[in-house]
């Protein structure tokens, strides 16, 4: 509307303006960002679209099917084994990524990678590795042997168990029917310590324990024990100052709170020695010697020397029985409840009981059927 000499004066005060000048550079920029978005649609309309389910199957057949590189179990390997374009060749250790083409170099590269983290802790595994080293033990050739003929190593698997060592040359024996069951109960139910030197720890199996606690100190001790298809239960051994425990087979421990004492041997090295099928009942106390040591005021020697305990086979101690250093239990005999022997009985087939122990019967025996079990198979 307004003349042609106006709006050539309006334009050129617009072209003077510096805002004006600014929007104009804008204008532009955007004129050139629009001309890209049209390349791009157009790049758009000729690449496929893909809907949901579309991208979803897409997305699965991108992920690496790693079933193709699993292990044949039914073929046999070894570390020598090149996978190279067989399996990816490369492992993974915290986040870090390592390239090898073989078992070997993969167990190799994994060495060096614990070796340098913690050279220390990686040079006790290797000697558990190989069975010359526990833990728990602290001294010089100390070793556990198993049957050769387990098909597993369980030597290093000891090392976490509960058993402690500290000296030198001590063994611990497990031999006959040894499985893998009875690892686990022995980690479990077992505590074992051996504070010397040249002590020995036989135990043959089958046999189970619960909760129960063999300890050694000082040199030369012993300890046996067969198997037996009772469980040891709640019992604690101890074996000092080069005493022998030796228990026959088929022992009958399973009743709770046995306590063995084999110490203070001084010249004399004391001993217990147990028969077949001995059967303790509950809180029964065995000592080869006193806890103290008594002396004659007129010589100032020791009286109370340290005796061998003898218990022969087929011999029921009930319950709360003391056997002291000394005494002897022949063979199917019967010790009374909270009796106290002190002394050696020779005669078989006797029932001895009181404090101290007397004979009270001979000519007896004893089964482990209860009274009215025996009866009705013998009416049979």
């Amino acid at each position: 509307r307004c003349g042609a000499p106006q709006w050539q004066k309006g334009v050129k005060r617009l072209l003077e303006n510096k805002k004006f000048k600014e929007a104009k550079n804008t204008i532009e920029y955007i004129e050139k960002v629009d001309k890209k978005v049209e390349e791009i649609d157009k790049l758009l309309e000729n690449t496929l679209v893909l809907d949901e389910d579309t991208k979803e199957d897409a997305e699965i057949t991108n992920v690496k099917d790693y079933e193709k590189y699993r292990v044949d179990e039914t073929e046999k390997h070894n570390l020598y084994e090149i996978f190279r374009n067989k399996r990816p060749c490369a492992f993974v250790i915290e986040n870090q990524r390592i390239e090898a083409n073989s078992w070997k170099e993969i167990l190799i590269d994994t060495c060096n990678y614990l070796s340098k983290k913690d050279n220390k802790l990686f040079q006790k595994i290797i000697d558990i590795i190989r069975g010359k080293r526990f833990f728990n033990f602290i001294g010089h050739n100390n070793k556990i042997l198993i049957p050769d003929r387990s098909k597993f190593n369980l030597l290093k698997l000891f090392a976490f168990s509960k058993i402690k060592i500290k000296g030198d040359n001590n063994t611990i024996i497990f031999r006959g029917n040894f499985k893998l069951k009875n690892y686990f109960n022995i980690r479990k139910e077992l505590s074992l310590y051996m504070y010397g030197d040249n002590n020995l720890i036989d135990i043959v199996f089958p046999i189970r324990f619960e909760k129960v606690l063999i300890g050694m100190e000082k040199d030369n001790n012993s300890f046996k024990i067969k198997k037996t298809t009772n469980p040891v239960r709640e019992a604690r051994i101890f074996v000092e100052d080069g005493g022998t425990v030796f228990i026959d087979e088929n022992s009958q421990l399973k009743n709770r709170g046995l306590h063995i004492v084999v110490n203070n041997g001084y010249k004399k090295k004391p001993k217990l020695i147990m028969g077949k099928n001995v059967y303790i009942a509950k809180d029964a106390i065995i000592r080869a010697s006193d806890g103290h040591t008594l002396i004659d005021n007129t010589t100032g020697e020791a009286i109370n020397e340290p005796e061998d305990v003898i218990i022969g086979d087929n011999v029921w101690i009930t319950s709360r029985c003391t056997i002291l250093k000394g005494s002897q239990i022949p063979s199917n005999s019967i010790v009374g409840a909270c009796s106290l022997v002190n002394k050696k009985f020779t005669e078989e087939n006797i029932l001895i009981a009181g404090s101290p122990a007397k004979i009270i019967k001979k000519n007896v025996t004893w089964n482990s059927q209860s009274y009215g079990k025996y009866m009705k198979n013998k009416e049979k």
